[in-house]
């Protein structure tokens, strides 16, 4: 995994907010939510604790985001299929922070 070992060392010594996820599949192989697999010290205290390691995004979408896309997850699908990236900002509701999302892949699970 990416966020193992080297790779952990850097991110957490990052002063900006990181948060990684993995998108789960269904037996069809579609995505149908994402998995928090890493998150830096920064994105923990500048989120309060809002989102744990290996929590599911779905639970936490309404929460954390101001106004979502209609479908995040499938949104966030599609952005990873077709291998581009996708930016942008959202406010936290939870935490009244402003955030910069990114999405891009960086496994080739397809």
């Amino acid at each position: 995994m990416l966020f193992e070992n080297d790779y952990r060392e850097i991110l957490d010594a990052i002063p900006d907010p990181v948060f990684v996820s993995e998108a789960v599949f269904n037996d069809a192989g579609e995505i149908t939510d994402f998995i928090v697999v890493y998150i830096n010290p920064s994105y923990t205290k500048s989120s309060c604790g809002l989102i744990p390691l290996r929590a599911m995004y779905s639970q936490y979408e309404k929460q954390m985001v101001s106004d979502p896309p209609e479908d995040w997850i499938c949104h966030s699908a599609s952005i990873l299929k077709s291998h581009s990236s996708y930016e942008t900002e959202f406010l936290a509701k939870a935490t009244r922070t402003w955030y910069h999302l990114s999405v891009r892949t960086y496994k080739n699970k397809f």
